[in-house]
């Protein structure tokens, strides 16, 4: 079953209380400051991923550390990272960490699409996804680390 968890539920109340203007303006602040999501240099992780895909304009990292009933998730962007991939991964990052590994892996598929703002369907809401397919891919892995099958 899909759930939004409660910080990114925050997240999107306080979206849906601002004009478009005012909604595009903080998705572009947290662009800015995604990097405030980033690893710190000597932390450890049960599982990374973190690669330039096909398509993508720079690497995108992806890390999970499984801490038992709650998750440290961190993401690291390249430079040229598109502004709507940087200010995903940052309210992703912000809404998951520090909760269960299962949020990680039951986020609705329109999650992205309605931080945004738009539709969930069609060519824009695909390219959206993708921060959040990368988190639900390396969540998977960590699920796998801990020995317990995740449902395909």
């Amino acid at each position: 079953m899909s759930a939004i968890p409660e910080k990114v539920s925050e997240i999107l109340s306080q979206f849906a209380a601002m004009t478009p203007g005012e909604h595009r303006m903080a998705l572009i602040k947290y662009s800015h400051t995604s990097g405030q999501v980033a690893p710190l240099p000597d932390e450890r992780f049960t599982c990374s991923s973190e690669r330039i895909d096909e398509g993508c304009t720079d690497s995108v990292g992806v890390f999970i550390r499984d801490e038992g009933d709650s998750v440290r998730l961190c993401i690291r962007l390249g430079r040229n990272t598109q502004t709507l991939t940087r200010a995903i991964g940052h309210i992703l990052c912000l809404g998951l960490d520090g909760g269960p590994l299962e949020a990680l892996l039951n986020m609705p598929d329109d999650l992205s699409a309605r931080l945004i703002g738009m539709p969930a369907d069609g060519y824009h809401a695909r390219k959206l996804r993708y921060m959040q397919n990368r988190i639900v891919e390396t969540a998977t892995e960590a699920m796998a680390a801990r020995g317990e099958a995740v449902a395909a």
